[in-house]
């Protein structure tokens, strides 16, 4: 009898850290993720969206899925592949995240979780809340469609880079994580990719953006609005 062997779409994560990744979270979660194909670029000094624009050109052949995901996000699901291939595949999302919202004002304070009203935003991500213990963050239900979705977390369906030599990460942004989560999103709506979110548990090592007068966040927030603002 003839046999049928099934494609299976082979998955990539990316993660970039200013430090060493020994001891980053995400080397810690992907070890225990069986037969999980990764890549950690370390003492990084470039700009996410440059960064991942060469994983974009390495990886977009001979992967089906890229997921972009920050150093302090621990995996905390062993279906996570199984997860991306259900998203991407049967919901054809091209973009999927962990939390995002519906229906944006582009607007100041430039922040996914504040251009839109509490109703509009989806999907859920642990954090810390000491050594012993943690918080979940519900924004919303999941899975969801969305309009925009956060940057520590971003998988794509890397057909969509392949087809389309112009949607790249805009290395324009002088931010070196800021608002490349915003653009790019904003980029797959004007393009006409189907954006969502997928409920797959991480914890999230991360405050968030402390102080909205930081400097080097209200250049990248000028530089976002003058590109998006209409």
């Amino acid at each position: 009898f003839p046999v049928t062997i099934q494609k299976i779409e082979k998955v990539v994560f990316i993660s970039a850290t200013r430090e060493s990744k020994e001891g980053t979270s995400f080397l810690k979660s992907i070890e225990n993720i069986p037969g999980a194909e990764y890549e950690i670029i370390e003492n990084n000094t470039e700009k996410l969206c440059v960064v991942y624009n060469r994983m974009v050109q390495k990886y977009m052949d001979s992967h089906d899925i890229i997921c972009f995901i920050h150093d302090d996000v621990y995996i905390d699901d062993l279906r996570i592949e199984k997860k991306l291939r259900k998203a991407v595949y049967e919901k054809e999302y091209d973009l999927v995240g962990l939390a995002g919202e519906i229906g944006p004002a582009i607007k100041s304070p430039a922040l996914w979780h504040l251009m839109s009203d509490r109703a509009n935003l989806r999907g859920a991500v642990a954090h810390p809340a000491d050594d012993h213990s943690i918080f979940m963050t519900s924004f919303g239900s999941t899975p969801a469609e969305v309009d925009l979705i956060d940057n520590l977390f971003m998988a794509f369906n890397t057909k969509i880079f392949r087809i389309n030599g112009n949607f790249r990460f805009d290395e324009t942004n002088p931010c070196h994580t800021h608002f490349t989560d915003l653009d790019i999103s904003l980029q797959a709506k004007k393009y006409g990719y189907k954006l969502g979110i997928w409920p797959i548990w991480v914890m999230h090592s991360s405050p968030g953006l402390r102080d909205y007068n930081n400097p080097v966040w209200q250049n990248g927030q000028k530089w976002f609005l003058q590109k998006w603002s209409r």
